[in-house]
Parts: structure tokens; C-alpha cells; sequence
């Protein structure tokens, strides 16, 4: 009997010790789990979790939102300020996502980018969308004080836009790429607007061919000197012309992806040969857009002076524009390749000037020739009225810095005539031409005077 009750209680602590053991196990993989579906930085959702919980709603068949967010102006901060003070935003703005009611899902995708569901759809759902881009651009408390970032909200609809996960959020991801190129704020998927071939493994697929068969080409928009009257020379633009598609996809649409796949350099190097076998002869220089993982590369230079040799064209007739964001992601390589290039001849111009905050001070640390006044500065299309306070201090400024003005997006001969007697060096846009593909036109005659 003794015997029994001494094997009892050796079992049932044997059992005691089991359900333990069991139930640490559980509290481990819990963890586990919890840590393999979480953001470290954020604590809150990460993109392996984002994706199986969309996954899920998308199994349940029920009709949903998928919104993607992308910050604005957050790397330029976080280079300025340290990665302690962008941290600390990320965070905050994390809260305030996950905090937000009728938000699910909340998730930092990576770096500055977010995304949640929205369980409804229609008018409810973009009102809350609203919300939220009202919530991540108010002021933030720094240890340098207020902080402000914007934020880029493309929004998309199941089943409506996309019927898998994978097209929702290519699909919202189109449209947040869209508002974002117009200066932030919220955008709805437009199927006819964003893309009209929705699949995004075909599309990347063609983006992939499109590369390697060298079928993008440039197109070149003419640059007018106010002082002469003529044509000073030409932006490089990329165009798709025979894409195949049911229409024909803008650089807004596959110049992100064409970054994404890791195919820029290839594409750029294909750009540059063409427009280099076009350019006219004479003085007429060409300006070129540099993407931001150019400069990271130290043989970029090399290449680049390489293939002005190759072509016979001299390096003044060559200008690259950079924008503040491209250089603050990582601004002491590209001193370093810029300096190289500069230094063989080639112009340097700050592009988009006018859209952060930062280029003053680039003004004052890279070797630029000429400042492109962003044409938001121009301000509203108009006959009547005079320019923008921001436009007349910036040229003033250029004057003052002995830098070259060219102020672009110009649509009317009244926005010419008050740049020409503000002593507006260039000017660029529709009324002095649009762009057209090389091999489809010689160097223009034209001749646009003010007044």
C-alpha cells in the first residue's frame, strides 16, 4: 500500500514536472513566434507577418483595403541627424499607426515604409485613410526639438483591384508611387492611371527583356536661354515606346521597377550610349538624371569618363542632375565619385530644388553649376498675378551665388515673361517643347522670346 502511494506521488509529480516543462516549451515557441512576426525596432508587425495575415483575409474572401505607406523626407533626417533620431520617429510613428482605430495589421514593411489593412471598403475606409496620413505628419518630440516627416498613402481594394496578395500590393504600392510624385498625400488604385497590365511577375518579366533588348530609349526636352533666345541644350528622359503592353507604361511606372530588380546600371549605361550617338554637334550640352545607387559605386566615374571617351563628346557638354536624395543616401561616396567627375569637366546641377530642405546646404558642399527650380515653385497656371516669393528669393539667390537658374515645368508665355525680367537664366517645360525620342528628331531651331 505504501508502495502504491509513493508510486502515486512520483507519477503525479513526474506529470507536474511534464505540464511544466510543456507549458515553458509553449511560453518558447510563443516567443519564438513573436519575435520572428515583429519589427526589433518597432515592435510592431514585420512583412513575413503582414503577408500571412493578408493572406488569410484574402482565404476568407471577405472585401478589404490593403495601404501601403511610404515616409517623405525621412532620409534625408535620418542622415542628418543620426539614425538615434530616426529611430526614435519610426517608433513614434509606429504607435500611432497600431494605436489608430479601425487600423489592422499595422507593419513596418522596412526602412521608411509601412503598410495595414483597413477591413471595409469605400468611403469609411479612405476617411480612415486620412486619418492616418493626418496622424503620421504631425510634429514629432525629438531631443532636437519638433520634427516633421510626410507621408505617401497608395491605397487598393480586394477583390475589386486585385484578387491575390501579391497584385493588392503591387497594386497599392502603383498608387502610393503615383501620389508620392505629387508630393504626398493619398491615391486610390486607378487601374486605367497606374497600370494597365496588372500582373506584376509578367510585368517584371517584360521589365527584365525590356533591359536586356535595349528597348527603352531616350527622349530629350529642350532647355531655352532667356539671354539668347536659343536652345542651351537637352534633358535625357526615358521612354518605353514599343513596350507591348495594352498602353504604354510612363517612366513613373517602370523606373521603380527597373530600381527594384536591380537592372539600373544596364539601363542607364544603354541610355547614355544612345543619347551620346545622337547628340548634335556644336555646344548644346545634355543633362542627365543619376540614380541613387550610381553614385555608391566608386567605378561609376571611371565608366562614365570612359564613355564620353569612347563617343568623342567633351565632358562641358555634359551636365548630371542630382537631387538632395540621392545624395543623402550616402553622401560622402558620392562627394568622392562626383568630385571625380566634376573634376574632368562634367556640370553638376541640384535637381528639384525647392521640394526639401536640405539643399542650401548642399549648395555649399558639392561643386554645383545650376540650381532646376522644381516647377511647384512656379506656383498656379496663370495669366495674371506675379510669381511666387519662394521663386523670386531662389533666383536672387542664384544670382547672389553665382550659380545658373533654369526653372522648370514653364506653360505659358506669362510665367516666361515674368521669369525673363527676373533674370532667369534657363527655362524648361511644355511651352519650349516636349520630349521626343532621339532617333525621331535632329536638334530644333527654336526661337521663344519674351514679350
Amino acid at each position: 500500500m505504501v508502495c502504491f502511494h509513493a508510486l502515486t506521488e512520483i507519477h503525479a509529480s513526474m506529470l507536474t514536472e511534464l505540464k511544466a516543462e510543456i507549458e515553458e516549451r509553449e511560453r518558447a515557441e510563443r516567443k519564438i513566434r513573436q519575435l520572428a512576426d515583429t519589427d526589433p525596432l518597432t515592435r510592431i508587425l514585420n512583412r513575413r507577418a503582414f503577408v500571412r495575415e493578408m493572406e488569410a483575409l484574402v482565404a476568407q474572401g471577405q472585401p478589404f483595403m490593403c495601404a501601403l505607406i511610404d515616409l517623405d523626407r525621412f532620409k534625408p533626417l535620418n542622415d542628418r541627424y543620426g539614425h538615434a533620431i530616426g529611430d526614435h520617429v519610426l517608433k513614434v510613428l509606429a504607435t500611432r499607426l497600431s494605436e489608430m482605430e479601425g487600423c489592422q495589421h499595422a507593419c513596418r514593411l522596412g526602412g521608411d515604409e509601412f503598410a495595414f489593412i483597413i477591413p471595409s471598403v469605400g468611403d469609411n475606409a479612405l476617411a480612415l485613410a486620412a486619418l492616418v496620413q493626418s496622424a503620421l505628419v504631425s510634429p514629432i518630440e525629438t531631443d532636437l526639438g519638433l520634427v516633421t516627416v510626410g507621408a505617401s498613402i497608395g491605397v487598393a481594394a480586394f477583390p475589386d483591384d486585385a484578387a491575390d496578395k501579391a497584385n493588392l500590393m503591387y497594386a497599392a504600392d502603383k498608387a502610393m508611387i503615383r501620389i508620392k510624385s505629387e508630393g504626398g498625400g493619398i491615391a486610390v488604385f486607378d487601374r486605367r492611371e497606374d497600370m494597365a497590365d496588372m500582373d506584376a511577375e509578367e510585368f517584371d518579366k517584360t521589365i527584365i527583356g525590356a533591359v536586356k533588348d535595349n528597348c527603352f530609349q531616350p527622349a530629350v526636352q529642350p532647355i531655352l536661354d532667356l539671354r539668347s533666345h536659343s536652345i542651351a541644350g537637352y534633358e535625357v528622359l526615358a521612354r518605353w515606346p514599343h513596350s507591348g503592353l495594352s498602353r504604354q507604361p510612363s517612366p513613373k511606372q517602370f523606373m521603380p521597377a527597373v530600381e527594384r530588380l536591380g537592372l539600373i546600371d544596364s539601363f542607364f549605361w544603354s541610355m547614355l550610349n544612345q543619347a551620346l550617338r545622337w547628340l548634335p554637334g556644336g555646344t548644346s550640352f545634355l543633362s542627365f538624371n543619376v540614380s541613387p545607387s550610381q553614385l555608391t559605386s566608386l567605378e561609376f566615374a571611371d565608366h562614365f569618363l570612359n564613355a564620353l571617351r569612347r563617343h568623342g563628346i567633351a565632358p562641358e557638354r555634359i551636365e548630371l542632375e542630382i537631387t538632395e536624395n540621392v545624395l543623402f543616401r550616402n553622401i560622402d561616396t558620392s562627394k568622392h565619385v562626383l568630385g571625380k567627375i566634376v573634376g574632368a569637366g562634367v556640370s553638376l546641377a541640384l535637381d528639384d530644388f525647392g521640394t526639401g530642405y536640405s539643399s542650401l546646404s548642399l549648395l555649399e558642399e558639392l561643386p554645383f553649376k545650376k540650381v532646376k527650380l522644381d516647377k511647384s515653385l512656379l506656383g498656379k497656371k496663370s495669366d495674371s498675378g506675379v510669381l511666387p516669393k519662394v521663386l523670386t528669393g531662389s533666383l536672387k539667390m542664384c544670382r547672389e551665388m553665382n550659380l545658373i537658374s533654369c526653372a522648370e515645368g514653364v506653360e505659358t508665355s506669362w510665367q516666361l515673361e515674368q521669369l525673363a525680367a527676373r533674370n532667369c537664366d534657363l527655362i524648361q517645360g511644355y511651352l519650349i517643347g516636349r520630349a521626343v525620342l532621339c532617333q525621331e528628331m535632329t536638334a530644333p531651331d527654336i526661337n521663344v522670346r519674351a514679350g
